[in-house]
C-alpha cells in the first residue's frame, strides 16, 4: 500500500488525494493522513521537526519518509537520520516556485 499523494499545494493549504480535508500542514502515510499540529511536539522552524513527529509516521510502517521544508525552505530537522537508525530513510526537500527541485538524504 502506498501513501496518498498530495493533490495540490499552495501557501497554507494542502489537499491530499482522496481526502476532503484541506490541511495547513499534514502527515501522510499508507492508508491515511491527518493534520500536523506543530504544537503537539514543539516543532518550530528552528530547531525544526522533532523526533516524535517522525516516530508517529514511522510507526505506521513507512520505509521512506519525505519531509518538506516549507514554501520558504525555513523548516529544519532537529536530528539527523544516522542518529536514529530505528527510523526509516528520511529525505527532506526544498520547494521552489511550485517545483520539487532537490532531495537531500539525511
Amino acid at each position: 500500500m502506498s501513501s496518498p499523494e498530495i493533490a495540490s499545494l499552495s501557501w497554507g493549504q494542502m489537499k491530499v488525494q482522496g481526502c476532503t480535508t484541506l490541511y495547513k500542514d499534514c502527515k501522510v502515510w499508507p492508508g491515511g493522513s491527518r493534520a500536523w499540529d506543530w504544537r503537539e511536539t514543539g516543532t518550530e522552524h528552528s530547531p525544526g521537526v522533532q523526533p516524535a513527529d517522525v516516530k508517529e509516521v514511522a510507526e505506521k510502517g513507512v520505509q521512506t519518509l519525505v519531509i518538506g521544508r516549507g514554501m520558504s525552505e525555513a523548516l529544519k530537522l532537529f536530528f539527523r537520520n544516522a542518529s536514529m537508525p530505528e527510523f526509516p530513510k528520511i529525505y527532506n526537500y526544498q520547494y521552489n516556485h511550485s517545483l520539487l527541485n532537490s532531495w537531500d538524504t539525511l
